[in-house]
């Protein structure tokens, strides 16, 4: 749709309504609604903040109103109205600090939400128990009442539709307000100068009494206008619908976005979506019996179907969306749930997107998680684990390409994929892929190729060549690439033509693939990691091109790191802490064994993730006889004597003698 069809459809029902008495499109009652609210507000005048309350006490009844026109409960404004009526002191601060324009308008937003939060709310009416809850669209009421030649009513739901059906380049993401704010008031003036020029709207609407004085900047027009173009974007659609499409397309990063607004989502509105998450359906009649068994494992009070009810209704005024308003109960609950009817009975299951959004809350992962598993830095200064953690992301975020090497143990693997999470925010292995090369792995394999089907052969799409489609289709989020022994492979017969695209410089960059003629890209937020073991005899020398794509950052024994040391400590086990102690005087021999060297060093990963229980002597012996001992016995295979190996497989049994003995 565009801006001069959605006006002259607009101009022709407005025409009919002012000339043919017509009532199916009620443009002009709403537009009179709004002048009325304004002629009451300003009738003496620019008011100041006390008269403007004094006004609000004065007749209520026009603001309410005004909230069923944009679909905000009324009991929200009765609440405030209770504020006003109850600390006027207190109120004429909050709403002073709203209005005062020497602030950013969604500080003021936000402040006056905050401080709305804090009002305590009446007792004895649970549903509603959250009536303090203010949402963006109620604030940006008081502005316009306040100061209707400067401000708009803001919805998000009508914001986003417009921008949308008119093509417009204004993006809206639940839960992210300010910015939302500002596309709203830059569309919302965009269609204000089209409106501006249209002579014909303008010649209609000067005839009205009123209209000149009390909309001159033709905001209240803007506002009926757009109104008008949401719904005609759902024409065919009831409410119930409408908000059952808009919470559909909701993605997992809206549900975090939006379950990180306080005002919304309450700490026990969290703890009973992931009671629920652990459900895989439910009937209506259930949730009695819900609510019991949440309450006896939480030790609150919570109903699960009361709490639900008052949190879908400010999902409803928070997105804007028309509130699905029917008699019975059928229609808000589909903002959480999807409703199945399972032989005659209604089940209920929680929105795949909010779904994956719980899970993903449940699994969290952050740099301290990353910290508290990882063994990284020398313990030696202050934070090191945290300087090296962010080294390393740093790192891979301007390459886009790393390697980890290092000796065997020191958790390459188990650090590549934590890696990944803590960059992603939560563990989410649906971007994350995993491939392992070795000697015989080839461009078809990885890309694309021929393979046998039947009696001839089918062309099949490779591991990489799938993941970054599915990268490219998602593109504001990260993925990673995960390729275990790296230098096992022959890179350039792997890669191929696309060895070159792999590299951040050409991201993005097109070229054609041989096989099918197709043009193809590695994505942007695609990022690999390879992992590589430094003390594989039987590789030879890496391959230029390799060195020359990918930074390799060093793995180490963490041994010394604060983090082990703190795990060492949690074990209290002597004998733990002797091998440990020969081990770092082993990694010290090796280290200047001309022959070996650091690459060649033993990791910690063997003696992690371990408790004080199973820590036993059994166990530990275990780790020595069939990981260290074989090892040592490779790395001095040359050692004719085998004297090397005997001193320190005697020196570690001795760790165990000691206590014995003595």
């Amino acid at each position: 749709m565009r801006i001069y069809e959605a006006l002259e459809r607009y101009k022709r029902e407005l025409r009919d309504e002012l000339e043919n008495d017509s009532t199916a499109a009620g443009h002009w009652k709403n537009i009179q609604f709004r002048l009325d609210c304004i002629k009451f507000f300003q009738k003496d005048g620019k008011t100041d903040v006390s008269g403007f309350l004094d006004k609000l006490k004065e007749d209520p009844g026009k603001v309410e109103a005004l909230s069923e026109m944009t679909d905000t409960n009324k009991d929200y404004f009765t609440n405030v109205l209770r504020f006003i009526r109850n600390v006027p002191g207190r109120a004429k601060t909050v709403f002073e600090r709203l209005f005062d324009e020497t602030y950013d308008m969604w500080d003021r937003i936000e402040g006056f939400q905050k401080d709305m939060r804090h009002f305590l709310t009446f007792p004895g009416d649970d549903f509603w128990s959250d009536k303090n809850y203010t949402s963006e669209t109620a604030a940006s009421i008081y502005l316009w009442l306040y100061c209707p030649e400067k401000y708009y009513i803001y919805r998000f739901w009508e914001a986003q539709t417009v921008s949308e059906v008119l093509g417009k380049k204004y993006c809206f993401k639940v839960g992210a307000d300010r910015e939302n704010i500002k596309n709203c008031y830059r569309l919302y003036d965009e269609i204000r100068e089209e409106i501006i020029g249209d002579k014909e709207l303008t010649e209609l609407l000067e005839k009205q009494e009123d209209y000149g004085k009390y909309d001159r900047e033709r905001r209240i027009l803007t506002a009926d206008i757009v109104s008008a173009l949401s719904m005609y974007a759902t024409d065919s659609e009831d409410k119930i619908e409408i908000t059952k499409r808009f919470f559909d397309s909701l993605s997992v990063d809206d549900w975090l976005r939006v379950m990180e607004d306080e005002d919304v989502f309450t700490q026990d509105n969290i703890n009973v979506l992931m009671y629920l998450h652990g459900r895989e359906e439910w009937q209506r009649r259930e949730f009695g019996g819900l609510t019991r068994e949440y309450q006896r494992q939480s030790n609150n009070n919570t109903n699960i179907f009361t709490a639900g009810g008052s949190l879908m209704w400010r999902l409803v005024h928070k997105a804007g969306s028309p509130a699905p308003r029917q008699k019975g109960e059928s229609g808000i609950q589909l903002v959480l749930y999807v409703e199945r009817d399972n032989d005659g009975e209604v089940t209920y299951r929680l929105r795949d997107s909010l779904a994956r959004a719980i899970y993903a809350l449940k699994n969290k992962y952050t740099k301290d998680n990353f910290l508290s598993k990882i063994y990284i830095g020398d313990g030696g200064r202050e934070n090191s684990a945290s300087e090296k953690y962010d080294e390393l992301k740093n790192l891979l975020e301007r390459k886009m390409n790393i390697i980890l090497q290092g000796p065997p143990g020191v958790g390459k693997t188990f650090m590549a994929k934590r890696l990944a999470y803590s960059m992603t925010g939560w563990k989410d292995d649906e971007r994350i892929q995993f491939v392992q090369f070795h000697q015989n792995y080839t461009y078809e394999d990885f890309v694309m190729g021929y393979r046998p089907d039947g009696d001839g052969f089918e062309l099949r799409e490779g591991i990489f060549y799938k993941f970054c489609k599915k990268a490219a289709g998602d593109s504001e989020h990260k993925y990673f690439f995960i390729i275990d022994e790296i230098n096992r492979g022959d890179i350039s017969k792997i890669f191929g033509e696309l060895l070159m695209l792999i590299e951040k410089e050409y991201r993005g960059e097109k070229i054609t693939l041989g096989y099918t003629g197709e043009e193809f890209s590695v994505p942007e937020n695609l990022y690999i990691i390879g992992m590589m073991n430094t003390a594989d005899r039987s590789l030879a020398m890496l391959d230029y091109a390799l060195r020359r794509r990918f930074s390799f950052f060093d793995v180490e024994p963490g041994f010394d790191s604060e983090g082990f040391k703190k795990y060492a400590q949690s074990l209290a086990n002597e004998h733990f802490n002797g091998v440990i102690k020969e081990l770092k005087k082993l990694n010290d021999k090796i280290r200047k064994d001309p022959l070996l060297g650091a690459g060649f060093c033993i990791g910690h990963s063997y003696f992690c993730d371990c408790t004080p229980e199973k820590c036993t002597d059994g166990w530990i012996r275990s780790i020595l006889k069939y990981d260290i001992f074989p090892m040592l016995k490779e790395y001095w295979i040359d050692d004719e004597g085998d004297n090397r190996f005997k001193i320190w497989k005697d020196r570690f049994e001795d760790v165990f003698n000691k206590e014995e003995n003595s």
